[in-house]
């Protein structure tokens, strides 16, 4: 993390200082132990599609975020009240401390209810590849048009 300046250990949680500020940041699975079939660095995407069908009630976020030294990503990640849970990352955060050091361009946030729709509607006209993740595609779709 380029920005970081120190970060300490405290006893729940890692504090970060960054040249935007403080952060916390919580390890997951110390919050959330049943996720840990869910935790699999760079499984972003699918990990989130996986939680939000066993978790009706929540909805994911695909995003741009920005590489260590250039350009861009995209990320997937679980929105929970006002926090940010990152299952490929074991992290947990405020959504404040999330934009603080991340500055992300949210593209799309679905929840389980609005998938099957979703699916549909992109099906029609994917070009896109199928092979690619519903979640990723689903923000490239309203990136290609222009709809986030």
């Amino acid at each position: 993390m380029p920005s970081l300046i120190n970060y300490s250990k405290k006893s729940n949680y890692i504090k970060l200082d960054t040249l935007y500020g403080s952060v916390k940041v919580y390890k997951a699975l110390d919050i959330f132990p049943y996720i840990s079939r869910l935790i699999n660095y760079g499984e972003c995407h699918n990990c989130c599609l996986s939680f939000i069908k066993s978790n009706k009630y929540l909805s994911a976020s695909t995003c741009l975020i920005d590489r260590t030294f250039y350009g861009k990503h995209y990320h997937s990640f679980i929105n929970i009240e006002d926090g940010v849970l990152d299952l490929s990352h074991n992290a947990f955060m405020s959504i404040d401390d999330y934009n603080k050091i991340f500055s992300p361009i949210i593209i799309n946030t679905v929840s389980v209810y609005q998938l099957d729709d979703e699916e549909q509607r992109i099906n029609k006209n994917d070009s896109l590849g199928g092979d690619k993740n519903l979640l990723l595609r689903l923000a490239l779709d309203k990136q290609i048009n222009n709809k986030f």
